[in-house]
């Protein structure tokens, strides 16, 4: 039996994050039904990003769809919404001493406007992972090209983005040498965005001649073997790489060694480069999926194939041996596509699109004129 009846959690919600939800949801489990109210702080006057309108909107699309959470917004004392509403405790998260401070000021404040009113005041200590995690945080994270999916909900990361960076994302996938790249520039092309090769970023890193590159490339040749190294550590042999990584029985734990290695400093350098682009970028990455990071470009993933595979193949100029090797460690077509539909269901957001890539200019330019009327509704 629910310990209240009526519960309420006012939050500013600029924008509503994880940590917001998660204590929203611990405040439900203790009452019948909660009301989340989007307020107007009187501290934070004028220093809002979004309208209490877009907040509230934003809360209402990530809480509406529980039963028994009622989301509202309100410009006017706590107190009143309080008494109007008819709740019976008003419960505040604390993260640390100035948290716990600041309920004891509402507390007071309020109760000199309404007696008795800070008997009705419960404190619920923030979940130890999302107690570092704050609206102003999370903005202050996007403003240097952070990808912050773990930490508010996709339409919320979306919203952001667009705010802060002027930038919309969206995902490329596909298996080897079925023409994505092809696809991801005319793309880029035709929406006046950016393409962003994240295979190509990765041969960045490869390349840095910084000291941070040389520490990297060492620490390649420690699992990979020192005939990796070229030109006295400046570069990596990538064909005795793809021969380690592709082959072999270890070959697996190698890849996996290498993507744990390799990832921070990917995302680096997609991070500073975000920072330069506005409008669609368009991020190509055969292992997005595989990686889990759809995410990322917000669920909004294109996956490819190729009518005619064996063109493609050849003129990457990739022996059919190797074009096994590396299939294995991919996802096929249908796969890929269905954890996709799958991370939009987990999160209640995004859109899953297919390419089937075509050499025949006429087939092409059709196929992708309908992918495009897809993502002018995004």
């Amino acid at each position: 039996m629910p310990e209240f009846k009526r519960g309420m959690v006012p939050i500013s919600a600029d924008p509503i994050t994880n940590g917001h939800i998660d204590l929203i949801l611990r405040a439900f489990d203790m009452c019948e039904e909660i009301v989340v109210l989007v307020a107007n702080n009187d501290e934070k006057s004028g220093k809002y990003m979004f309208t209490l309108a877009q907040r509230l909107d934003m809360a209402e699309r990530a809480l509406g769809h529980m039963d028994g959470i009622q989301v509202v917004d309100w410009d006017g004392l706590l107190v009143d919404a309080f008494d109007e509403l008819a709740v019976d405790v008003v419960f505040r998260g604390v993260r640390n001493d100035q948290d716990r401070a600041d309920v004891c000021n509402l507390k007071g404040i309020n109760s000199l406007i309404l007696a008795g009113f800070e008997g009705h005041v419960d404190t619920l200590k923030t979940s130890s992972e999302l107690e570092h995690v704050s609206s102003s945080t999370v903005k202050g994270l996007v403003v240097y090209g952070v990808d912050v999916s773990r930490l508010v909900p996709l339409h919320v990361k979306v919203a952001l983005e667009e705010k802060i960076l002027g930038v919309k994302l969206i995902g490329i996938t596909g298996q080897i040498a079925c023409g994505k790249s092809y696809v991801a520039e005319r793309l880029a092309g035709r929406l006046g965005g950016t393409h962003v090769n994240m295979d190509k970023l990765l041969h960045d890193v490869y390349a840095e001649q910084t000291p941070g590159g040389f520490r990297l490339r060492r620490q390649i040749a420690e699992f990979l073997g020192d005939d990796v190294l070229i030109s006295g550590g400046e570069a990596l042999d990538r064909n005795v790489m793809r021969e380690r990584l592709f082959g072999g029985e270890e070959a697996d734990e190698l890849r996996t060694a290498l993507i744990k290695l390799t990832a921070p400093k990917v995302m680096r350098l997609l991070r500073r480069r975000l920072l330069r682009f506005k409008g669609w970028v368009i991020i190509e990455w055969a292992q997005l999926v595989e990686m889990g990071l759809t995410g990322m470009v917000n669920n909004r993933v294109i996956v490819v194939d190729a009518d005619q595979p064996e063109v493609f193949m050849a003129k990457r100029g990739i022996a059919p041996g190797q074009v096994d090797q590396i299939l294995e460690a991919q996802l096929g077509f249908d796969e890929k596509r269905r954890w996709v539909y799958e991370a939009i269901k987990h999160d209640r957001f995004g859109s899953a699109m297919t390419f089937h890539n075509n050499t025949n200019a006429g087939v092409f330019g059709r196929r992708m004129n309908t992918l495009l009327r897809q993502i002018e509704v995004l």
